[in-house]
């Protein structure tokens, strides 16, 4: 929470109000694999535990795999038949850092896909209607050979839409982020950014996968609850499903593409080629075309790379001015992902509550801020921002020519 917004000025609970966005792109460890042929050989590292979980469905679970989940770099490393904790419960957790896996991978194999559908269909979705009507919740379902399947699920809350359609900026970072529990799908969400620069959730939902036709039925669903704004900017990783669907569903938005997933892309192939960066941040284009003029002349082949890869937009000259928003990143959708990391666990009705209640509570705190603030009052917060940018411009003179 910032500090210049605290319970002590308002005199109310309004702690975790304040979930602040970071366009940065932070200099993180890069761990590769294969991720359609994983390898589970000793030593082999994974960046996270989702990640792991992926690999190991793809293997027939005939034989005990253990990690060791190394804190400080929040990586996972594979050890087979190299088990070296102090305990005879190797059923389960054995020590902070270790953890006997082979029960868990033979059960998720097992799981049932079908996990909460009725409840949602039945229960959930109509008691959201009926409290919160003009929301838009929509359930999906599969049926092969007769059984009922769930298969897809989208919320987006009356007072969701409304803010984001009368007070953020026509900007929405899409992702998905793999659940943990025992139906083996992805949460979905569009995050925008408010007025205060806060994480603002405006709908989320349940896919199988992150492929066209999933992502093209959650971008359909959000179509239904914001429509088509004239002025709208949607930012994703390299996704090729999610950028397909947003071309299919929303043709006139500006695609933007995440600065921190390209990076990390182009640094797999070619290394040095720091102009990529101050590129990416210009707002003039004679300095956008000035730095990749220097790339070229160190190798056409990265250059040709990029244009090949990464049309969609990364640079901030490309933007359009009037969305007023410059963020090369789709890191907003991740504090989104990090706000309910814990929760990714919940069977899908529960997890689909909880963050209803979670985004109440949010609303509810940011209300207090809006009721207690002076009319014409800027939040503190952005008054800090606002004095750091204006320095240095001293030497600059402001002569006025007309109203």
């Amino acid at each position: 929470m910032d500090e210049q917004v605290n319970d002590t000025v308002l005199g109310q609970d309004i702690d975790g109000v304040a979930i602040p966005t970071s366009d940065a792109v932070p200099g993180e460890m890069v761990i590769t694999y294969d991720k359609k042929n994983p390898s589970m050989e000793v030593g082999t590292m994974y960046p996270t535990m989702e990640e792991f979980k992926l690999a190991v469905r793809q293997f027939a679970i005939n034989k005990e795999f253990y990690l060791r989940v190394e804190k400080s770099t929040k990586t996972v490393t594979v050890l087979v038949n190299d088990h070296t904790c102090v305990s005879s419960m190797r059923m389960a957790t054995t020590t902070p850092n270790c953890k006997w896996v082979a029960l868990w991978a033979a059960s998720i194999l097992r799981a049932e896909p079908n996990i909460g559908a009725r409840e949602l269909q039945k229960r959930w979705k109509a008691e959201v209607e009926k409290r919160s009507p003009e929301s838009v919740v929509e359930i999906d379902v599969l049926e092969v050979d007769g059984e009922v399947y769930f298969h897809h699920f989208f919320c987006a809350l009356k007072p969701c839409i409304d803010g984001f359609l009368e007070g953020c900026k026509p900007h929405l970072s899409i992702d998905a982020t793999a659940l943990n529990g025992r139906w083996n799908g992805h949460l979905a969400a569009a995050v925008a950014v408010d007025g205060h620069n806060w994480m603002y959730p405006v709908a989320y939902g349940f896919i199988a996968s992150e492929t066209t036709v999933n992502w093209t039925w959650f971008m359909e669903q959000l179509k239904k609850a914001i429509s088509d704004p004239p002025l709208l900017a949607i930012c994703s990783d390299a996704c090729k499903g999610l950028e397909n669907a947003v071309k299919n569903v929303f043709p006139n938005a500006e695609q933007r593409e995440c600065f921190y997933h390209l990076a990390r892309n182009f640094k797999k192939r070619f290394r040095g080629f720091i102009q990529i960066y101050p590129a990416a941040r210009a707002y003039r284009e004679e300095i956008f075309y000035d730095n990749l003029a220097k790339m070229l002349s160190e190798s056409s082949e990265a250059v040709q790379w990029l244009q090949a890869n990464h049309n969609l937009l990364w640079y901030r000259c490309g933007f359009n001015p009037d969305i007023k928003c410059d963020y090369r990143t789709s890191n907003i959708v991740e504090s989104f992902n990090n706000w309910i990391r814990d929760h990714k666990d919940l069977p899908v009705a529960d997890l689909a509550d909880k963050i209803r209640e979670m985004i109440m509570v949010l609303w509810h705190k940011r209300r207090i801020i809006a009721y207690r603030l002076p009319e014409g009052r800027i939040l503190p917060a952005i008054m800090v921002q606002l004095r750091a940018n204006t320095r240095g411009l001293g030497h600059l003179k402001i002569v006025k020519c007309s109203n």
